[in-house]
């Protein structure tokens, strides 16, 4: 080993790594008493809470989150989510069934529970979705379908209640062809092509990145891990599934 080519401050810096300054140990290792163990250290993409880790070096502007502004883990059933879809979109699309929707689902949970670097991410809400095969040629064609559905089930929610009779107002309505584009980092050509294919099954982590600008949220998706992409239509089919998680009030945040 050329240990010259090491700067002091490098060397300093690895003893403590090594050792968390303990004077200690490192007398226990000089004198062969004691020894490191090196193995893989597993990136860690999110904390305890579900919230994604800023990565080193972001240049864009994160702030800590507003904990007033939160969402609450649904408690439906594959079956509930599924009638739910169905109704929202007027019985028009092809649905799987009960039984493949929630293996298809509870696999990705699965295989996000057993990645040690991102299985924190189902500490914070995730939902469950389906959207069949399509050719996305028109992505404001798409929102504005999909708006439509959201329109149906949030106005057939009575929000345990709480809420009757609302109304959704989309503003945007007739507005959007031809006018949405998609941005490279958000990695969405991923699910424009798996729809080409057919029917993709995901599960969305709606505020993970709460706290997180747009530019940072554009950012972070160049380490993100693989199979991430920033949340685009799917965020309406959810919404159409979950009103009472991602409509619910003003303090319902996405």
């Amino acid at each position: 080993m050329d240990i010259d080519r090491f700067t002091v401050g490098q060397l300093r810096a690895f003893a403590s790594i090594v050792t968390g300054d303990d004077d200690a140990l490192i007398d226990a290792v000089l004198r062969r008493e004691k020894q490191a163990v090196w193995q893989n250290v597993v990136r860690l993409y999110f904390e305890r809470h579900g919230r994604y880790i800023s990565p080193r070096g972001l240049k864009a502007r994160v702030c800590d989150p507003n904990r007033d502004f939160r969402l609450t883990q649904p408690t439906l059933t594959c079956a509930d989510e599924l009638t739910r879809f169905d109704y929202a979109f007027e019985g028009k699309v092809t649905l799987p069934s009960v039984a493949e929707y929630e293996d298809r689902t509870s696999a990705l949970i699965e295989q996000v529970r057993a990645t040690a670097g991102i299985a924190n991410a189902l500490s914070g809400v995730h939902l469950r979705w389906f959207m069949s095969q399509m050719e996305i040629t028109n992505h404001g064609k798409l929102v504005q379908l999909l708006a439509g559905a959201v329109k149906r089930s949030y106005e057939a929610h009575d929000f345990r209640g709480k809420h009757p009779r609302r109304k959704l107002n989309n503003y945007c309505h007739g507005e959007l062809e031809g006018q949405v584009t998609v941005i490279p980092e958000s990695h969405l050509d991923r699910l424009v092509e798996r729809l080409k294919a057919g029917p993709v099954f995901g599960v969305q982590f709606p505020n993970c990145l709460q706290g997180y600008s747009m530019h940072a949220q554009r950012e972070v998706m160049a380490t993100a891990p693989q199979g991430f992409i920033l949340s685009g239509p799917e965020t309406l089919v959810t919404m159409a599934i979950y009103p009472e998680t991602l409509a619910r009030d003003f303090k319902a945040h996405t």
